[in-house]
């Protein structure tokens, strides 16, 4: 029991003294031993040691477990620091769902102000339509400015409980805002179809067919060539599928990913290129300075953005590979984007920095080794 013991030597019983409740004095042969007990008993432990043969401790002791049986008072303390902990605990989970929801939240709201903004400045909207699309837009920007008063008031010491009433208000209202989003949505889509197939009734027979390679039609009656003689008119089947699908409220995920899975290392490049000099060029995309890939993130939510956003990069990465470029670093950096944090939460600028980064270096190797 002992790690350190003086016999019939000098000692110093200042320091000695000093390490109650560990010391104790033993005598055996005529002589005294002073002992320390060893340092990894509690204090409590060692006090108890010293008292083990003690009865008036020992009474003292056991009268006391039996009158802390009679009366819970008696663990008031041991009481108190478990509701403490169990307090202090809880408030970090609260937190945790609630910074989890407000993520969510916000890339919803975000969602929904990006697509409003997009059919407001559509050329099919009706001016009618445009100003109901608008005062949405009005209410949505002012859920932002609640939001960031709330994510202000947690700052300053708001209670989770507090925090999450808050939150649930502001998405009770985003929920109404996002119903008559749809209700208008579902007006919109109808008669622009309906302008869309007359339009294509108008129209006089096109030009036969002059694709000397295979095709693939799709169930819905989308055609990719896969070798046509008229590389440029692939492309633009792949825009126009792009366009189709993203363009308006919501997104069609069959129609994106269709497009999506035509793109491949050996017309990535030229894909971007052609949306940037078409499409990119004119509203409501002209204001995604980013191009195509700033379309794609701002159409698509969570998991979608990071599967939509992988077969970018791994069309990128097979046309680097192809040239003989080492971009193994900006590739992984890319999918790093994509994967977003813990919470699921995805930085868009980012994903469409790296992106970018990638097509430029792949362009400008390639114009070089033009010259």
């Amino acid at each position: 029991m002992t790690w350190g013991t003086i016999t019939g030597g000098p000692i110093d019983l200042f320091t000695w003294g000093m390490m109650y409740p560990y010391n104790y004095t033993t005598n055996y042969g005529g002589q005294y031993q002073y002992n320390l007990m060893p340092s990894c008993l509690t204090p409590n432990q060692a006090f108890n040691i010293q008292n083990l043969f003690n009865p008036t401790f020992q009474i003292s002791q056991m009268m006391n477990r039996f009158w802390s049986f009679f009366n819970p008072w008696q663990n008031m303390q041991q009481s108190f620091l478990a509701q403490s902990a169990y307090v202090q605990g809880n408030a970090m989970g609260v937190n945790i769902v609630n910074n989890s929801a407000a993520q969510s939240l916000a890339s919803n709201i975000s969602s929904l102000k990006s697509q409003l903004n997009q059919a407001a400045e559509s050329d099919k909207v009706k001016d009618e339509d445009k100003k109901q699309l608008k005062a949405l837009l009005k209410e949505l920007e002012k859920l932002e400015k609640r939001f960031e008063n709330l994510a202000l008031l947690q700052k300053q010491g708001a209670t989770g409980e507090q925090f999450k009433a808050g939150l649930d208000a502001i998405r009770n209202d985003f929920n109404k805002i996002k119903e008559q989003a749809q209700k208008l949505a579902e007006k919109i889509a109808a008669y622009v179809k309906e302008a869309e197939e007359v339009e294509e009734t108008d129209k006089t027979d096109e030009t036969e067919d002059d694709t000397d390679g295979t095709v693939e039609i799709d169930g819905d009656g989308t055609v990719f060539e896969t070798q046509s003689t008229d590389e440029t008119s692939y492309l633009r089947d792949i825009c126009d599928t792009i366009n189709d699908a993203v363009k308006g409220l919501g997104t069609d995920e069959e129609k994106l990913e269709l497009a999506m899975a035509a793109i491949n290392g050996n017309n990535v490049i030229e894909v971007f290129a052609q949306w940037n000099t078409t499409y990119g060029q004119y509203k409501p995309y002209k204001s995604d300075k980013d191009g195509l890939i700033e379309t794609l993130m701002d159409d698509c939510e969570g998991k979608e953005k990071e599967k939509i956003g992988t077969y970018i990069v791994d069309a990128l990465e097979a046309r680097a590979d192809a040239l003989g470029i080492n971009l193994d670093n900006e590739i992984t950096g890319a999918r790093m984007a994509l994967k977003g944090n813990w919470l699921g939460w995805h930085n868009d600028d980012a994903i469409q920095e790296r992106v970018n980064d990638i097509v430029a270096k792949i362009a400008a190797y390639e114009t070089q080794a033009a010259e």
